[in-house]
Parts: structure tokens; sequence; C-alpha cells
């Protein structure tokens, strides 16, 4: 490995981050609705925070933000 790349490795360095939002936590669940006035079309409804139990957008953010984990 170069320098530049240890470098990189140990700082963390990431060329796409990932946005500290709500869609990106593992506190945050939704309802899929498969059909939208009888046309297969599928949105996710029912956006909430499991923590609170409260209504949240996909794209806000809180203090209690977790990474979800891809596997």
């Amino acid at each position: 490995m170069s320098k530049q790349s240890e470098a990189k490795e140990r700082q963390g360095y990431t060329s796409r981050p990932i946005p500290r939002v709500c869609m990106n936590c593992v506190n945050f669940d939704f309802d899929i609705q498969d059909s939208y006035g009888g046309y297969p079309y599928v949105i996710d409804v029912n956006q909430r925070c499991t923590l609170g139990n409260f209504s949240v957008k996909k794209m806000a953010s809180c203090n209690e933000f977790k990474l979800k984990v891809s596997e």
C-alpha cells in the first residue's frame, strides 16, 4: 500500500459520504403500499422513528442517528 492509501484508510476517508438522515438510520421504519388508485405502484407510507414512535421524513435527522449496516 502507498503512503496515501494508508493515510486515507487510517483517516476513514470516503469519496462518497453517507448522509446522516433518517432513511439511513437503523431506527427508521416504514410500511409499503403496493398500489395507488388501483394501479400497481410501490410507495413508502407511515414513515416513523422506532425510538420515539413519531412520524419522520426520509431526509430529516436527529442526534440519535445510527448508520444502518449493509449486509
